[in-house]
């Protein structure tokens, strides 16, 4: 059977600390199944989903060519997906910059080029803090209230992209498999 991989974007420590404090807050007035697991938040560029472990080494050779300079971008805000009432998947935002896009666009002719299928959605840059929701009536009015209260934004540099291993059943989700350095970075 084949492994689910995807290519992202890992955070660093000091950001994954204050969005584990926002999800700790978000925990106490929402409900949902799943919360992201604080080792596991990440920007993703390319889900992959189920890859032969062949097609791997090839899809290695490709992420090595990109050729994106490093950059900063504005991380924070928090944001949903789906229904206000009832949203999917609530998330901190990541600032759609040049560089974010253009890296998106060349892991994803990278991808292509080796039979991937395109994404057929809009690019919405993000950092999924939990999905999955379980019910509240007044969820609309609460998630108003945490916007308010916690959106708070912050920079980080990339310097580089990695290819994650998905491990559905384990607490921390999400294995690094191989960074790929951004050009001005080793």
């Amino acid at each position: 059977m084949s492994s689910h991989y995807f290519i992202g974007i890992p955070l660093p420590e000091h950001v994954r600390t204050w969005l584990k404090e926002w999800q700790e807050q978000m925990k106490r007035d929402l409900s949902y199944g799943v919360w992201t697991h604080e080792l596991d938040f990440h920007i993703t560029l390319k889900f992959l989903g189920a890859v032969e472990e062949d097609n791997i080494h090839l899809l290695r050779e490709n992420l090595k060519d990109i050729q994106v300079s490093s950059f900063e971008i504005k991380i924070g805000e928090l944001g949903h997906f789906g229904n206000p009432h009832q949203p999917r998947v609530v998330w901190a935002g990541a600032e759609k910059h040049q560089q974010l896009l253009a890296l998106q666009k060349e892991v994803e002719v990278a991808c292509e080029n080796l039979g991937f299928p395109p994404e057929k959605r809009s690019y919405n840059p993000h950092i999924t803090l939990a999905k999955k929701w379980r019910g509240d009536k007044e969820l609309d009015q609460k998630l108003e209230a945490l916007y308010d209260h916690l959106n708070r934004v912050d920079s980080i540099t990339v310097d580089h992209f990695t290819l994650f291993k998905i491990h559905p059943k384990s607490n921390q989700k999400y294995e690094a498999i191989q960074r790929f350095p951004l050009q001005g970075n080793k």
